[in-house]
């Protein structure tokens, strides 16, 4: 209510050709309002997938504070709903997953790798090129044989690419469907 008896008295200031100020103020008051509200609605949920991926660490906001120190990994990801985050070493470059407390779960020996999907497969490409998929606990769910795979989705099936074919895989590895060339 406050906020709009600031909007009534900023237009009401309109003195000659001063209307596009007015309405600089009231985008900022509308902006500075939303954030503010934003902010405290995010306030009483604090959990990883909650957290801001930045300058290598992870903010939470309902705590206003880093849940993950800032410059511990040079690349970072959300948090997939097992807990565990995509995260690059500062160190190696290499590629793993960390928990909500920054330490390693997965060591860092990937050369890429994309988040867990919701079925707790994460595809991943080792130094030779080659993808597969894990589970959690770093374990090869479907052994490294794609030349490129993408995370499964909700319908349970993960688009890979092999020897030039695009193909459909079931979470067992198993093709489901593959076409020639590009689709």
């Amino acid at each position: 209510m406050a906020f709009l008896v600031i909007i009534k008295k900023v237009f009401a200031k309109n003195n000659g050709g001063a209307i596009m100020k007015n309405i600089v103020t009231v985008l900022l008051l509308l902006t500075v309002a939303f954030t503010t509200f934003t902010a405290s609605a995010n306030q009483t949920k604090s959990s990883p997938q909650t957290w801001i991926a930045v300058y290598g660490g992870y903010y939470d906001p309902a705590k206003k504070d880093f849940a993950i120190p800032p410059k511990s990994f040079s690349v970072e990801f959300p948090f997939s709903a097992n807990g565990l985050a995509a995260a690059a070493s500062r160190l190696s470059g290499g590629y793993g997953f960390i928990n909500q407390k920054g330490k390693w779960v997965i060591p860092p020996r990937f050369m890429l790798v994309w988040p867990f999907s919701a079925n707790g497969l994460a595809a991943v490409e080792l130094y030779n090129g080659k993808w597969g998929f894990i589970n959690q606990k770093g374990k090869w769910v479907i052994p490294p044989r794609f030349d490129n795979a993408w995370p499964f989705g909700p319908n349970g099936f993960a688009y890979v690419s092999l020897h030039g074919k695009h193909c459909y895989i079931d979470q067992k590895g198993h093709v489901a469907l593959c076409v020639n060339g590009r689709s």
